[in-house]
């Protein structure tokens, strides 16, 4: 059985987060935007990309991130970087690249890593797993954060930031996030920034309050440097980050079934046509279940594929259990 796929060319985008310092507090609200992170420069990110790098590719990403640092020696010599993953697996990769082109780091793992980072020129980055959870670690001699993925917990990257963005802060404090477009990856982005939002909505008393707009209908709510604050404060505050990680240390995030859900499907519209087809047997499977998603076209298309899949693979595989029979028979045969 063949099935229409339409593959859409992934991209690498790389957004950014800054924060001024040093914080006056009674300084007026500067209003950003209506997002979390900005999207990077496109002539900064061309400039980037164009890069040579005289050696092995490792990934796109990881090569980008490997231009993105050689390009911050040129452009904010003498920058520190605190570079962020859940993956503890993919730290080891980007260690060995790093080692590859020479970029100076350490981590929690080596010895004295957090003093060399701190009084070595030589160290430009270190290394920061979702797990480290040092108490009271304060890596201000950084200005820079690379997030190398989107998280759905939102306070595993809001406690990296924290470790360079606080009092004591001299400098100006970017925050890096890299996401290849196209995948899962935007979709964990979208839903965490909407978490984010959502924060800002709500009193201490969990009421919200979002303007509306005098059609009744809602408004974007506006971003400033305080709200932002106080809404990063909230979700960490509300966080047990021991128990935002799966038990097996080579898994990344604990995510619910539902937010799963919502990151492969949530962006699909629902559909207003008729019952027909998979239409009907969606309907069928929400009577049975009560699941209103099976009434998207695109999630029970999801489903009929990985059914016929399945269907193709135990085929095949009976079909190659009868082949040993068959010639297991023909081999006694000949020897009788």
């Amino acid at each position: 059985m063949l099935h229409d796929i339409t593959l859409k060319k992934q991209g690498l985008k790389v957004h950014q987060e800054q924060s001024n310092v040093p914080k006056e507090p009674n300084s007026p609200q500067k209003i950003k935007n209506t997002g979390i992170y900005s999207e990077f420069s496109d002539d900064k990110l061309a400039a980037i990309k164009n890069i040579q790098l005289d050696g092995p590719s490792f990934a796109t990403k990881i090569d980008t991130l490997i231009k993105h640092l050689l390009w911050l020696r040129e452009e904010d010599p003498g920058a520190k970087s605190i570079v962020f993953s859940q993956f503890r697996e993919f730290l080891d990769v980007l260690g060995r690249a790093f080692d590859r082109y020479r970029i100076g780091f350490t981590s929690f793992d080596q010895k004295n890593g957090i003093s060399k980072f701190k009084e070595e020129p030589g160290i430009e980055c270190f290394l920061m797993d979702a797990r480290a959870h040092a108490s009271g670690l304060n890596l201000v001699n950084a200005s820079h954060v690379f997030l190398c993925e989107p998280l759905l917990n939102t306070a595993l990257e809001l406690q990296a930031i924290a470790r360079v963005d606080r009092i004591g802060q001299e400098h100006e404090t970017t925050v890096w996030l890299y996401l290849v477009e196209g995948t899962v990856e935007e979709s964990i982005y979208n839903l965490s920034v909407k978490r984010r939002l959502e924060h800002m909505g709500k009193t201490d008393k969990g009421k919200s309050t979002l303007p509306s707009s005098s059609s009744g209908g809602s408004t974007p709510l506006e971003i400033s440097d305080l709200n932002l604050e106080a809404a990063n404060s909230l979700e960490l505050q509300q966080a047990a980050l021991s128990k935002m990680m799966s038990k097996d240390k080579q898994l990344g995030e604990e995510v619910d079934n539902n937010d799963i859900w919502e990151c492969l499907f949530g962006h699909v519209k629902e559909s207003s046509s008729g019952l027909s087809g998979s239409n009907a047997a969606g309907a069928a499977a929400v009577k049975a279940t009560g699941d209103e998603r099976f009434n998207d076209p695109t999630v029970m298309g999801f489903l009929a594929a990985q059914a016929a899949q399945e269907r193709e693979d135990a085929e095949i595989e009976e079909a190659r259990r009868q082949l040993r029979n068959s010639g297991s028979s023909g081999f006694s045969a000949s020897c009788s």
